[in-house]
Parts: structure tokens; sequence; C-alpha cells
């Protein structure tokens, strides 16, 4: 509705233009010529690039920036671990090329709700508009973040979007509200309340620094799952279970999730998650508080688990049995 009623304001204009027909076939004339553009784009575009579409250009990315990756990584594991957790959808990082009615974008971080999650399937390289969405600022990014990507995400639904900045140690986060964002929260201490993933709350210092970070997981790991959770993620990804009430103890349902590999550290076990997650296969990190909080050495405790549901097993497998891709030269 309030798309529609922003379109109508500024059609009006036109309808009492006596130019009104030139003007038509001057735009037709264009987005025609751009959405060509846009078919040789993604006819051209591979899984190694980051690399998005906006307004009829191809916006090739450089390398990031120390801090941005660290950045972007702190906010993805936070985001994902609850996600994963609880059960509440999908999340995505960098390579994840989100559709837009004009433009193709390659955010940070973004997350899917349980219906969009749904939709994704192992082969999905065109993703649809997210629930919602992290920006880490850079020099070369900042104009479009706050620019044409604001503008846009608001426009077609992003019901919430988070700026990033990683060199001030600052956030914002922006809510849907009326078809505009409102700044809900501008800070670099304190907590932050997602509206678009429900439950979510992470301490704002979490965001920045590693310590702060691996305290904010590990008080995750320590707060139980609801009990509803195995029902939702088997929902979600077509797996049967008990129509008559849930068992007493949820991991009843653990035989669901089979772990394809074990590490010692909780880089290694993150590195293949977020592998699978951008070949479009959903995986979990499970025990990773287990070395974090002992002394003994993970393999010792059964070691960091990645693991995936049943019914995205051969294609986790198919995936760690492909050769490498060689080295560019």
């Amino acid at each position: 509705m309030a798309m529609s009623a922003a379109l109508d304001a500024l059609v009006a204009p036109l309808r009492r233009s006596p130019f009104m027909v030139e003007i038509a076939d001057l735009l037709h004339a264009e987005v025609e010529a751009e959405r060509a553009l846009r078919r040789k784009f993604y006819a051209e575009m591979t899984p190694e690039q980051k690399v998005e579409f906006i307004g009829g250009e191809i916006i090739m990315h450089s390398p990031a920036r120390n801090v941005h990756l660290d950045v972007t990584k702190y906010a993805l594991h936070l985001i994902d671990l609850f996600v994963c957790r609880k059960q509440l959808g999908e999340v995505k990082s960098e390579k994840c090329l989100v559709v837009f009615p004009r433009n193709d974008y390659e955010p940070d971080i973004v997350f899917f709700g349980p219906e969009k999650a749904r939709t994704l399937e192992p082969g999905t390289m065109r993703f649809p508009i997210p629930d919602f969405i992290v920006e880490v600022l850079s020099e070369s990014t900042e104009a479009r973040d706050r620019g044409i990507k604001f503008e846009d995400y608001a426009a077609h639904g992003v019901t919430e979007y988070w700026i990033i900045d990683a060199e001030r140690g600052m956030v914002e986060q922006y809510l849907l509200r009326d078809g505009t964002y409102q700044l809900e929260v501008k800070a670099s201490s304190g907590e932050i309340h997602s509206t678009a993933i429900p439950g979510f709350t992470a301490p704002v210092k979490a965001l920045f620094h590693a310590e702060e970070n691996l305290a904010a997981l590990q008080k995750m790991l320590s707060d139980p799952p609801p009990l509803n959770a195995p029902v939702t993620w088997l929902r979600n990804h077509g797996l049967p279970f008990p129509l008559r009430g849930l068992p007493p103890d949820p991991s009843s349902f653990l035989p669901y999730m089979i772990t394809i590999a074990t590490f010692n550290t909780p880089d290694e076990a993150w590195l293949l998650h977020g592998q699978l997650e951008s070949a479009g296969i959903p995986a979990c990190v499970n025990g990773e508080n287990a070395p974090l909080n002992s002394w003994l050495p993970g393999n010792i405790l059964g070691g960091i688990k990645v693991q995936v549901a049943e019914a995205d097993l051969a294609a986790a497998e198919a995936y760690l049995a492909a050769p490498p891709l060689p080295p560019e030269a």
C-alpha cells in the first residue's frame, strides 16, 4: 500500500503533462536496454565474483579491509548461531545475490524468514528480497549503502536494516514503518534488539570486539533452544515430525541432524559452515563452546561438529567430494 501511494505520487505529474507519451516511450526504451544489460550480467557472473548490478551498471567489489572482515564475521556468527539454534530461517553472507525489481545486491549479511527460506535450493544463485540486511560500511560503498540501497531496501519491504561503521564502532538500526526507514538505535554500547529476527538480542560491543563476541556466543550456547525449535526446523525443510505432541526431550530429534565433519577449532568449523551456506546447503555448528570452556582439546570432547539435515546430506557429501577449484593465475 505504501509503495503504491509513492508510485502514484511520482506518476501523477506525468499524467497531467503534454509530454506523457514521449516520456513513457523514452522510459520504455531505457528500461528495455537496461534489462538486456541485466540478462548479460546474469549470463556472465560467476560464483567467485562479488559483483552487483545497480542502476544499469555492473559494480565490481575490491577486497575488503581486515577490520571490515572482522566486524562482518562477528555479526554473522551472532546472527547465524541464534537463527540456527532457534530454527527461524536462513542466514547468508557476502556472495548472496539478492534480486530486487531493478537492482541486484550482495549485502554483507542477509536473513530470510521461514517462508522465504523454504524457497531456497542447493543450486539457488539468485535469492529473494531478504527480511533483514546488514551492511558494513567501507569507503567505496558508504554512498550506496546510505543512498540507493537504503531507498531500495525500504521501498521493497526489507523490514530491518543495520548499517555498521567498523571504523567508529557504531551500529545504526533502521526499522521499516509506513514504507520508510526510521532510525531506532544508533549506538556504540548497550544492546541491540532485532524485530525481524524474533528474540535476537546482542551486546553492541560484541559486533566489534573478539572477546565480547566470544562471550555473547557462549551465552547463546548456554541458553536452551525453545521446545518447538526442532518441529519448526522440520516443517521448514519438509521432514516428518510427530503429529501428537512433543517428546519431553527435544534431543530425540537429533538423528535428523547428521555430522559431516568434525574439527578441533571453531574457525575451521565456521569456515566449512560458511562454504556450505554459500553453496545453498543449510548447516549448523554444534559443540563450539566445549573447547572454549575447557582446557581439554576439542577432539577429546568430541570435537566441533558441522551438521546438516538428512534431506541435505547428499548435497553436502557431493560438495565435500568435489575437487577444489584451481588457484587463479
